[in-house]
C-alpha cells in the first residue's frame, strides 16, 4: 500500500513539475535570464540600455533556446486569449505561423534581422484587449 502511495505521489509531482516548466516564463526577460543563467534585473538593465533580448541570448550562445522558448511562451499566451474569447483559434494560428516564419529568419543580430524587426512578431491587432504588442512585426526586437 505504501508503495502505491509513493508511486502515485511521484507521478503527481512529475506532472506538476513538467507543467510548471512549460509555462514558467511570463515574459522575454525571464526567459533570457533563465537560459543565460543571469538575473532578470541584469537582463532588463541590458534591454533598457538598448540591447534586444534576442541579441543578449545570441551573445550567450543561446539563440536557438531563446527562439524556441519565446515561441512556446507566445503560443501559451495566444491559447489563453483564445480560451478567454479575445481571439479566434484561426487568428491565433495565423499569428503563430507568422511567428514561426519570422523566427526562422531571426539571426540574433537585433533590429533588421530576418524580415525587419521584432523577432517572432507581435500580435498586431491592438483592439484594446491588453495585448500589449502593436504593429506586428518581424525579425528581432525582444
Amino acid at each position: 500500500m505504501l508503495k502505491k502511495i509513493m508511486t502515485l505521489t511521484l507521478l503527481i509531482v512529475a506532472i506538476a513539475v513538467s507543467g510548471f516548466a512549460a509555462g514558467s516564463y511570463n515574459n522575454p526577460a525571464e526567459l533570457v535570464a533563465a537560459i543565460t543563467n543571469r538575473s532578470v534585473d541584469s537582463v532588463v538593465q541590458e534591454r533598457q540600455d538598448g540591447k534586444p533580448f534576442c541579441v543578449i541570448a545570441n551573445e550567450a550562445g543561446k539563440l536557438d533556446e531563446y527562439k524556441s522558448g519565446i515561441l512556446e511562451m507566445r503560443k501559451e499566451q495566444l491559447a489563453q486569449r483564445v480560451a478567454d474569447g479575445y481571439m479566434t483559434q484561426e487568428r491565433a494560428d495565423r499569428i503563430i505561423a507568422r511567428m514561426e516564419d519570422n523566427l526562422a529568419n531571426c539571426d540574433g543580430t537585433g533590429y533588421n534581422c530576418g524580415n525587419g524587426y521584432h523577432c517572432g512578431g507581435g500580435w498586431g491587432d491592438g483592439h484594446g484587449h491588453g495585448h500589449g504588442w502593436r504593429n506586428g512585426g518581424n525579425g528581432c526586437r525582444w
